[in-house]
């Protein structure tokens, strides 16, 4: 609800915000979400669709004044490496998790066919931070003979089974965990994947007591805000236990630089020494789909934390 004593006021000197409140629908099923939306009783949605699919079509159709966004989502999906158990305390048994995914095969199975390559904290969604995009496909050549010869070199004991712990709530999370166990046993892992309730999630990565979990991501705007905490040495959200003194000094030296361009190069080297070297992985994204009527004005929304629930200047023309 708005509050009358609120201190901001637009470039005109009107009190903010316009509206005099709004209520959220929790809506977890897709279809009903949309078929609530095109009756009129939804204004708008944040991230209904988190890729694509037929329901655009429907949007597209039955709601033809609506404006419909598509974006990158920069969060994705993590797949937590754990630095401090093995196998995963040897380096090469990281890079061959790296080497022998088909991350080209999850693109393509995964996001309804709208899948993107991704990487570290900082993907695609973050355009002039980022990699070119181009660049992508090769972090993850796919060369499973390659990623077995790692791992042989490594004394790799594959007898002993690899749990991949993931949220049982979330059916993406869990068909993403499946894709990934099939890949990491054509490479020689012996992957069981081990769907659990979230809250156990949480205290699994915050104790360390996993091997390999996944995990959507949420995301911060800024790119130190993906980095600095989550890879650096003592991070605050380091639930992969890393530890990299090269990489300690490159999210530091980021920190301190005020040339943009210097800092963006700099940035675009932390992703590529991240993901080749599997400290943790974020290779896949999807697209997020978000709508509104054309009587609602003043907004626009952001992929980031409240995912385009920012109403501050939004007024309504019905």
């Amino acid at each position: 609800k708005k509050n009358p004593d609120f201190f901001m006021k637009d470039a005109s000197g009107n009190a903010l915000p316009y509206l005099d409140g709004y209520d959220v629908l929790i809506i977890k099923d897709p279809s009903t979400a949309i078929a609530a939306f095109v009756a009129g009783q939804l204004d708008l949605c944040g991230r209904c669709l988190p890729n694509g699919g037929p329901l655009v079509e429907t949007i597209r159709k039955s709601a033809p004044k609506a404006t419909l966004v598509k974006a990158a989502n920069p969060g994705g999906t993590e797949i937590y490496v754990n630095n401090a158990k093995a196998p995963f305390t040897d380096p090469r048994v990281r890079r061959a998790l790296v080497k022998g995914l088909d991350v080209a095969g999850m693109v393509q199975v995964l996001g309804k066919g709208e899948g993107l390559f991704n990487a570290a904290g900082v993907g695609i969604a973050y355009k002039e931070w980022t990699l070119p995009e181009a660049e992508f496909p090769k972090l993850y050549p796919h060369d499973i003979a390659g990623a077995q010869a790692l791992l042989k070199e490594a004394g790799y004991d594959a007898k002993t089974p690899i749990s991949i712990y993931t949220d049982n709530s979330s059916t993406d999370n869990v068909t993403y965990t499946e894709l990934l166990q099939s890949q990491l046993k054509a490479i020689g892992f012996n992957a069981v994947v081990a769907p659990v309730d979230y809250a156990d999630i949480i205290d699994r990565r915050r104790r360390g007591d996993f091997v390999l979990y996944t995990s959507g991501k949420s995301q911060e705007i800024e790119p130190d805000g993906n980095l600095y905490p989550v890879y650096h040495t003592g991070g605050s959200l380091n639930y992969s236990s890393i530890s990299d003194p090269k990489l300690d000094q490159m999210l530091e030296q980021q920190r301190g630089l005020t040339n943009v361009a210097e800092r963006q190069k700099l940035i675009q080297d932390i992703v590529r020494y991240i993901a080749s070297e599997g400290l943790s992985l974020n290779p896949v994204t999807g697209q997020r789909y978000m709508y509104w009527h054309n009587y609602v004005n003043g907004y626009y929304p952001h992929l980031f934390w409240g995912y385009g629930v920012k109403l501050m200047q939004t007024w309504m023309a019905k």
